[in-house]
């Protein structure tokens, strides 16, 4: 690492920062959460029973606002990318009736899809 020039005088270079571990947080105050669950995760452990039904039941509440339409993706749909697979999956994620060039681009994907993992 080289030093910086300041005025005509060379300053040494400085040596690095120590790198200091991050404190794991820990999980007894956070069991039965999805914190908890995040916890356990983060540690590369197998999740407590509590920890993971506040994961499944968090899932499930935000899976039913999708469902229901309470939550929506945040901008308007779009039809620039029609006839594309990105305008497919566009049109699921707005829950929005799947146009004719769409389906024939999805269709076209999942056959290539289908004939390269046939001749692998």
């Amino acid at each position: 690492m080289a030093g910086y020039v300041w005025n005509g005088t060379p300053e040494p270079p400085k040596p690095p920062r120590p790198r200091t571990p991050r404190k794991q947080a820990d999980v007894g105050t956070y069991c039965g959460t999805r914190t908890g669950y995040a916890i356990h995760k983060r540690g590369k452990e197998k999740a407590c029973q509590p920890c993971k039904e506040a994961e499944n039941a968090y899932s499930r509440e935000y899976r039913r606002k999708i469902h229901n339409g309470i939550l929506t993706p945040a901008t308007p749909f779009n039809p620039d990318a029609c006839g594309t697979m990105s305008g497919y999956r566009r049109h699921q994620r707005h829950r929005v009736t799947i146009c004719q060039p769409c389906r024939d681009a999805h269709n076209t994907c999942k056959a290539k899809y289908r004939a390269n993992k046939k001749a692998a």
